[in-house]
């Protein structure tokens, strides 16, 4: 009976193994337009979607010695950051995240993620780690303005300190503990 199940899945992979490799296959163009053209050849199908070599998107620390950038694979895609001078794979984070940036000194990376501003050492990257730097004091929602170059500079944003009241810019430190108002804003929140 195992044998059996076993045969059975085997047969299984092996049918879904030959229609995937029957769906990617590189096909000429069949349009009468296309196929009289003298055009390039398209990209083949296997060399555009899920290509473990793609790579883009590539943001490069401050110093040049990193970079960050979105990995494609056969099993999904991932934000891979890497040493440069080496090519290895240093850390590996999650697709959604947003707004990259790196610490102006230090081998950080910084990233929105789920509607917060997170700083991740890139060393230590698993998520107990991350360490939150939104804007604590604009719950209300906010906007990053501006990247910091400096290590000790505050960084403009647009915020509102509650859901219903006026954004205003503000200078927040990059721990996002401290919040001033460096600008008022004069519109009204319709209700």
């Amino acid at each position: 009976m195992l044998k059996r199940a076993v045969l059975i899945l085997g047969i299984l992979v092996a049918l879904g193994v030959i229609a995937l490799v029957f769906v990617t296959r590189n096909t000429p163009a069949t349009h009468p337009v296309l196929a009289a053209s003298t055009l390039p050849p398209l990209i083949p199908t296997r060399a555009f979607f899920a290509d473990p070599r793609a790579e883009f998107g590539f943001v490069a620390s401050s110093d040049g010695a990193y970079t960050v950038s979105e990995k494609a694979s056969i099993l999904g895609r991932s934000k891979v950051v890497r040493e440069v001078a080496t090519g290895n794979q240093i850390a590996e984070l999650p697709v959604g995240i947003g707004g990259i940036r790196w610490h102006p000194t230090e081998p950080r990376i910084r990233f929105i993620f789920e509607g917060h501003d997170w700083e991740v050492d890139l060393f230590n990257p698993a998520r107990e780690n991350w360490a939150r730097t939104s804007p604590v004091a604009l719950s209300g929602g906010w906007v990053l303005n501006q990247f910091a170059t400096d290590p000790d500079m505050p960084v403009m944003f647009w915020g509102r300190t509650s859901a219903r009241g006026v954004g205003h810019m503000w200078h927040v430190s990059q721990d996002g503990l401290e919040a001033t108002r460096v600008a008022e804003g004069t519109a009204s929140i319709p209700t």
